[in-house]
């Protein structure tokens, strides 16, 4: 019996942003979603802010981790933080 598998081809320039693109996952149902994180800069004078689902800010992404974790607000549709992922060993020693 075989694996399915799928194959994906992107252009170079969407590979590189998927590779430096902040992506915050979360297991929800026992399905895990990637949500984006996004730097918002208003003017050229302002610091940037970060956004999940561009309807609450932070002026930092742990900062806006923990706004959404704290409030319960939801990231998505009805997902909320609820409790946090342990890092790995190779995330925890850089």
């Amino acid at each position: 019996m075989s694996t399915p598998w799928f194959k994906l081809v992107l252009a170079l320039m969407n590979q590189k942003y998927l590779l430096f693109q902040p992506v915050l996952t979360v297991m929800w149902n026992t399905i895990l979603h990637h949500f984006p994180l996004y730097a918002v800069q208003r003017t050229k004078a302002s610091p940037p802010e970060f956004s999940i689902n561009m309807q609450m800010y932070c002026n930092t992404y742990s900062g806006l981790i923990k706004k959404h974790w704290m409030e319960k607000k939801p990231v998505f549709r009805d997902i909320i933080l609820i409790t946090a992922a342990p890092k790995q060993v190779l995330e925890a020693i850089r």
